[in-house]
């Protein structure tokens, strides 16, 4: 992550404290945007440590409220023994698919018979 503006200064210095723990410097966390509870990837680099600013998951993959609401929903069905099987989900999704092709060639549903080749009136 390269640093832009950066207000702080390049190298601080900060105390191991108990249980190793360390502090990064408030003005050092404002320009790497690291808020308490962030995750970070620490690497041994020959005789020193690097900290860096690390996600676990994308941007893109945190649910929104409607989208956990949603999930929440799913998963409250599934736990009363509410689902639907892989194949009835695909025989329910092909089932408008089929009615159209009927429709189209004249087939059973379709209101016109006489348009089916070999199927008396």
């Amino acid at each position: 992550m390269a640093l832009r503006n950066t207000r702080s200064k390049a190298n601080s210095t900060v105390r191991v404290g108990k249980g190793r723990q360390i502090v990064i410097p408030k003005s050092l966390c404002q320009d790497l945007g690291l808020r308490e509870g962030d995750i970070v990837e620490v690497q041994r680099t020959r005789r020193a440590a690097l900290i860096k600013p690390k996600m676990l998951t994308e941007p893109d993959d945190i649910l929104t409220p409607k989208e956990a609401k949603a999930v929440g929903k799913g998963e409250a069905e599934l736990s009363r023994g509410e689902y639907v099987t892989l194949s009835q989900l695909h025989h329910e999704l092909d089932r408008p698919a089929m009615l159209r092709r009927r429709a189209r060639v004249g087939g059973p549903g379709a209101g016109n018979r006489a348009t089916v080749p070999g199927r008396p009136l």
